[in-house]
């Protein structure tokens, strides 16, 4: 019972909530069933957790015995019908915070009861109260719709208001969200090998190349345009377009929006980076992180996720900020998902150390990491490498580099192409440890038979430890 759809539901109920569910349970108009709302009584005393022993299923049976004849199938109707209830009260908990949707339901309501004049009145009332900037464009349209069919008498011929504002609230919605869809189209094609099909792509980005006025006078719809051409054409340019429009138009946009636009933004950077070994780019990255962190944009569910930290560690010590990364290290140690909390900083903390060529250091506070994560192993076992060649323990080297061959053959997590990355990267490695003494010809060799980047994990490292 502790695993069911109704506890998970009931968790996620605080205290002020809880209890008005209570009195959403006792109302007559949604429940009558004096069961259920004993059933609520008995879970009261287990709130918010619902882990303890107790909530047994032949436990609850037993303790709800005195009132009434219970068995588990009793139980689990009255489970079933309890779940039903919180699904009802949630929904109804977001209507009454959602007054835009309860206008949507009453003008809906209004029109489907073929009620022209108190539709039209509502209607007035609704346009009157609208703001300047909304995120709703879709029952905005829906709204003007309605008011076009209400309201409008077919058989007067002329210029009609009502449809003017569908069809301009159609083109406002249809531009927003083609174009939202594009840069999240784009996106994907250039992270995964993956296509999709896109009707209008090229007429579209024809029209407003040629027309930027169309945009002048809807700066959300130009942010998603520089959004869709930043993944698009990979242009620096429409980054410096980008960044400027979403600070000037943040409060227009949901945190949710802002922060898919800033991944786009962090994207190309790291693509920059990846590409064209821009390493400028490591502060735009930083600058692009610290933002969403006062935005408080970064955390899920209060946690930092580690890729993220692990990532500003590296990117704050390539951009030369040591002591803003000491500080991030520790001073959002805590904010990490407490079940690999030790391990991430731990690595973070021996990348700092190997970064300052304090390798000592590094190499002890690495030999303490376990990653469960299969990209952290990669991670932490390749920072294991560079320690071991550039302090010259060859055996040890050999060891790691054994060892990480198997690691690499027996994880059946490891994509092919990280696979491939990775095995590249241990094989020209020992090749270049093997060349001892140093021989100038073989290393020249071995440097032009480098794969590319997109080919071998660290090759930028292995080129500077061949040269």
């Amino acid at each position: 019972m502790r695993q069911s759809k109704l506890l998970e539901l009931l968790r996620h109920l605080p205290a002020v909530r809880w209890r008005r569910f209570g009195e959403f349970v006792q109302s007559p108009y949604w429940n009558k069933n004096k069961d259920i709302r004993a059933f609520y009584q008995f879970l009261s005393a287990y709130h918010p957790k619902f882990d303890h022993p107790d909530l047994d299923k032949k436990n609850v049976v037993a303790r709800l015995a005195p009132i009434g004849a219970f068995t588990e199938k009793n139980l689990a109707h009255l489970m079933s019908r309890l779940t039903e209830l919180a699904e009802t009260f949630i929904s109804m908990e977001t209507l009454r915070e959602t007054p835009a949707l309860q206008e949507w339901l009453h003008l809906n309501a209004l029109q489907q009861s073929k009620l022209p004049r108190l539709f039209a009145a509502g209607y007035e009332k609704w346009r009157k109260n609208l703001p300047d900037e909304t995120v709703d464009h879709l029952r905005q349209f829906e709204i003007d719709l309605w008011a076009f069919k209400t309201l409008t008498d077919p058989r007067r011929l002329g210029f009609n208001p009502y449809l003017q504002k569908a069809n301009d609230r159609l083109d406002e919605l249809y531009l927003l969200h083609k174009l939202r869809l594009l840069a999240a189209i784009h996106n994907v094609q250039r992270l995964i090998d993956v296509q999709y099909n896109t009707l209008l792509d090229d007429e579209l980005e024809t029209l407003l190349l040629q027309n930027p006025q169309l945009l002048v006078k809807r700066p959300i719809p130009a942010i998603w345009f520089f959004a869709w051409q930043l993944n698009r054409s990979d242009d620096p340019a429409w980054l410096e377009q980008l960044l400027p429009a979403l600070d000037r138009h943040a409060d227009k946009l949901e945190p949710s929006e802002q922060k898919e636009l800033f991944i786009y933004a962090l994207n190309f950077c790291t693509r920059r980076i990846n590409l064209y070994n821009e390493q400028h780019y490591y502060g735009r990255y930083l600058e692009l992180h610290e933002t969403l962190l006062e935005k408080g944009l970064l955390l899920e569910q209060d946690r930092l996720q580690p890729h993220i930290y692990l990532n500003l560690v590296y990117a704050g010590l390539r951009s030369g900020r040591s002591d803003w990364t000491w500080h991030f290290l520790h001073h959002w140690r805590s904010k990490l998902p407490p079940e690999s909390q030790e391990n991430l900083f731990a690595y973070g903390l021996s990348q700092f150390h190997y970064f300052h060529k304090n390798y000592d250091q590094a190499q002890k506070t690495l030999a303490c990491v376990e990653f469960e994560d299969v990209l952290l192993a990669v991670s932490a076992r390749s920072l294991m490498v560079k320690i071991l060649w550039e302090t010259r323990q060859t055996e040890l080297l050999f060891a790691q580099l054994e060892a990480n061959r198997l690691f690499l053959h027996r994880n059946k997590q490891l994509g092919p192409r990280l696979r491939r990355q990775m095995q590249q990267f241990v094989d020209f490695t020992r090749r270049l440890a093997k060349i001892d003494p140093p021989d100038p010809a073989k290393r020249k060799a071995l440097a032009e038979r480098l794969p590319p980047a997109t080919e071998i994990m660290h090759r930028d490292w292995l080129a500077e430890m061949i040269g």
